[in-house]
């Protein structure tokens, strides 16, 4: 049999005996074997593909389609196309000067779904076949071209000279970077690649712009390096866009003097005399890695720019304000001086410093005046800002302290400047003047203990590791101080600080219960939680309301209630709803009055929208910073005065459930615009990235008018693949992140949980979103699962000035360490008492 077989083989091979049906590229032919394939695309140039040609033969049914397909499979041995023939494929269209990209990109995605079921043979022959010919396809400024893969890189954060970025001209997908990159082994973006990048940028007539952003992407790259080459050829580059006084901007060397503005206050002062770096404040703290490598720390305004202070009148007095009284605290202050070794206490003379601490006045004064000094160069900068926060005298064997005698500057003075300046004044050589190394730890400790009483000064001191003295502490307690300010303690007030629970934090899911609802008290105490009542269902959450339509929380009257003046004058506590309108008769509610109505609202959701975008746009991204008491007072006051301060009201003929998709809309697009605004932006963050039901509201919007609805399955709000690490790097930079994350790139599910009231007001999760939660939560030791992050985005006061928004990143996380308080079974959230409400 096998005889036969060979016997027939070697006859058709001899002797073209297959007919090839003619095409709309070729002729009827007759061919061979081992010019056939059977399974192979249609429009193959190095083989007949038999099969596809045959098509029309096997659709007329005539029996005799199976039969001919055994013949030419196993009978004549034909084989389907394979990753060895779409490499002759490439190589034959390379030869015919193809143009067609669509063509040829279907050959590497063949080849792409192929490699995985072959052998490792088969792989080394195919990599070794793209590593020694150019079989890249690209186009470059409509010029088509084959390439080496050495010639190529995938890149989208930047362009290299000499190098074809291939994400360009390929479908930036993770399959396709899986196969040009993982597979083929075209190189990715690297530090020295930007580097090289920036330094010939330098040597070039490039604009500002476009150095600009090779600086973001180094500052980027920074960010995750462990190792850093030499900055010295950058330095000597001409790729420092500096500003002069004119508004002119120059490409320079850091042989440059040019300072970086890191103080709005002193950037304001000098923007019009000296020349500043060309980036915003915000950039510049942004840039921290990038200015950090080139070592130009040492150019911030913050640092270059010298005070120098007089008194500029007799009108003085002694602190009024015992615990101010620097001279209580020289105990304190000389052990500062010899830990961190003062000149002053050197050779023995701790003794005399300490007289010289203890005979220490501090007075109150309006009368000092200031001068700022910025030296560029040759040239000295002189700004007279009148008055001034601190001013030091006294000589070799006296210390007197002036400070303001305005309360609020007073406040400022002892809360950042005393403590740098009496630092300073301690680590300054009497003879020389000239002052030692101030550092960061020294800087704490006195700020610690010029902001406390005396009695808790030396154990301050002690927990912080500062060295002990053998002089003790003798200061006569007793000393006349002056006659005392008054003090009056403020009645205390009753504040409603219930916030409206949008079904953007329920997300119009039904599997939200809307059970217990959790408030937090108005400071910084242990978490205190009050229930609403007895489980109760969507439907009813909206009925039971009453004016206010805000639950109203069963709490004691002394903690928290409500102003009369509010059910005085039936006003909502929601900025969103108006008050109700009197009673017409039902004919009228159906007229031509009620579709003005809703008129009326479509016009007051676009001023939203308007407002929202704006606030978007001018807000930075915030940091996981610290518990801000006046942002608190801030939401409280406008909780308080928002039956005065009516920003926005939507019409009450729009039903409640509506109204609070508005809402929840509202609040998606503002970190939408956030994300859409970043800078470096977002690589290929697009519309597409929202994917929530909801955001068909915002298409009122003329910005938003041509997006249409989301109709895919909705998982979160805000999906996004961080394939570039720009988002995890800002993360990282925010302090969302532990360092551990540099360098990776997952995958973030995003939910945003909308409130008009104080970012404390209770937000509420599904079971899905709950489990999503779980499921994706890097666990304790923060990686988990290394290739996601579940994040909330809290946005609140929405519809005032004040809107803003928090982040919970890995809320899994922050549930079992009680940042974030948990309901039981209905999924309501507010931060734990460790957790800044604002």
């Amino acid at each position: 049999h096998s005889s036969y077989l060979q016997t027939i083989r070697v006859a058709f091979e001899s002797r073209p005996s297959i007919f090839v049906p003619a095409t709309g590229v070729w002729d009827a032919v007759w061919a061979v074997p081992s010019e056939c394939l059977w399974e192979a695309p249609l429009d193959m140039e190095s083989k007949y593909p038999l099969k596809s040609l045959y098509e029309s033969y096997f659709n007329q049914d005539n029996g005799n389609g199976a039969n001919l397909t055994a013949f030419f499979e196993k009978t004549l041995s034909i084989p389907n196309a394979s990753t060895e023939h779409f490499l002759e494929e490439l190589k034959t269209l390379k030869s015919t000067q193809c143009t067609d990209f669509d063509r040829i990109n279907r050959i590497y995605e063949s080849i792409d779904r192929m490699r995985k079921t072959i052998t490792s043979a088969a792989i080394n022959s195919l990599k070794n076949a793209f590593k020694d010919e150019a079989l890249i396809y690209v186009v470059i400024n409509g010029n088509s071209s084959w390439v080496h893969i050495s010639q190529c890189l995938w890149s989208t954060a930047t362009h290299i000279p000499e190098k074809i970025a291939l994400n360009d001209q390929y479908c930036d997908s993770a399959a396709q970077e899986d196969f040009f990159v993982d597979f083929l082994g075209v190189q990715t973006l690297t530090l020295q690649m930007v580097i090289d990048k920036l330094k010939g940028q330098g040597a070039g007539q490039l604009s500002v712009k476009e150095i600009k952003q090779t600086i973001w992407v180094l500052n980027s790259f920074l960010q995750s390096e462990t190792e850093y080459p030499n900055p010295e050829p950058i330095l000597k580059s001409h790729i420092f866009p500096v500003r002069d006084p004119d508004g002119q901007v120059e490409l320079c060397t850091s042989a440059m003097a040019f300072a970086i503005a890191d103080r709005k206050h002193l950037y304001d002062l000098f923007s019009n005399k000296a020349k500043i770096f060309d980036f915003n404040l915000n950039d510049v703290s942004r840039l921290e890695p990038f200015l950090k490598w080139a070592g130009l720390e040492n150019r911030y305004l913050s640092c270059s720019v010298k005070e120098i202070s007089t008194l500029c009148g007799d009108s003085n007095r002694r602190m009024s304000n015992p615990d101010r009284d620097i001279s209580r605290k020289s105990h304190g202050l000389l052990r500062i001086a010899v830990h961190f070794r003062s000149p002053r206490v050197q050779n023995g003379q701790h003794d005399a410093f300490y007289e010289i601490l203890k005979r220490a006045e501090t007075r109150e004064t309006d009368g000092i005046c200031s001068e700022l000094r910025l030296n560029q160069g040759v040239r000295n900068f002189k700004v007279e800002t009148g008055r001034s926060e601190l001013h030091i005298g006294g000589n070799e064997s006296e210390l007197k302290v002036y400070v303001p005698l305005d309360e609020k500057s007073q406040e400022l003075c002892f809360s950042s400047g005393l403590s740098k300046g009496l630092l300073e004044w301690i680590m300054t050589d009497p003879l020389t003047q000239i002052c030692g190394r101030l550092s960061d730890k020294a800087l704490y400790v006195m700020q610690q203990v010029l902001g406390a009483r005396k009695i808790i000064v030396s154990e301050i001191l002690d927990r912080q590791g500062i060295v002990s003295v053998e002089a003790p502490d003798d200061y006569d307690l007793e000393q006349p101080l002056g006659a005392p300010l008054a003090v009056v303690t403020p009645t205390p007030t009753n504040h409603d600080i219930s916030g409206l629970v949008t079904p953007n934090e329920i997300h119009g899911d039904s599997e939200a219960p809307v059970l217990d609802t959790v408030a937090t008290p108005t400071t910084p105490t242990p978490a205190v939680n009050y229930d609403i009542s007895a489980p109760v269902t969507p439907n009813e959450f909206y009925d039971f309301q009453s004016d206010s339509e805000t639950p109203a929380l069963n709490t004691p009257a002394s903690s928290i209630s409500s102003p009369p003046s509010r059910v005085n004058v039936g006003w909502s506590n929601d900025p969103f709803i108006a008050t109700p309108p009197r009673a017409v008769p039902v004919s009228q509610a159906h007229s031509a009055d009620y579709t003005g109505r809703l008129q009326l609202t479509d016009l007051q959701y676009r001023s939203l929208l308007d407002r929202v975008i704006a606030a978007a746009r001018r807000t930075t991204f915030p940091s996981r910073g610290a518990f801000d008491m006046s942002a608190l007072g801030a939401s409280l006051t406008d909780n308080v005065l928002s039956y005065v301060e009516e920003p926005f009201r939507l019409h009450s003929d729009i039903s409640r459930f509506e109204r609070d998709k508005m809402i929840g809309a509202a609040g998606e697009l503002f970190v939408f615009e956030i994300l859409s605004h970043l800078h470096p932006g977002l690589t290929n963050f697009s519309r597409g990235n929202w994917q929530s039901t909801i955001r068909k509201y915002v298409t009122i919007h003329q910005e938003y008018s041509n997006m249409d609805p989301w109709n895919g399955r909705e998982t979160t709000d805000i999906r996004y693949d961080d394939h570039d690490g720009i988002l995890t790097s800002l993360f990282i930079e925010k302090e969302y992140l532990s360092s551990v994350w540099a360098g990776r790139r997952p995958k973030y599910f995003i939910e945003v949980k909308s409130t008009t009231g104080p970012c404390h007001t209770p937000f509420f999760m599904s079971k899905n979103q709950y489990q999503m939660m779980q499921d994706m939560s890097n666990g304790e030791s923060g990686l988990d699962h290394p290739d996601c992050i579940y994040v909330v985005f809290r946005v609140f006061n929405l519809g005032r000035e004040s809107i803003d928004m928090r982040l919970y990143v890995d809320p899994d996380v922050m549930r079992a360490r009680r940042k974030l308080l948990f309901t039981a079974e209905s999924w309501t959230i507010v931060p734990g008492p460790g957790l800044s409400p604002n």
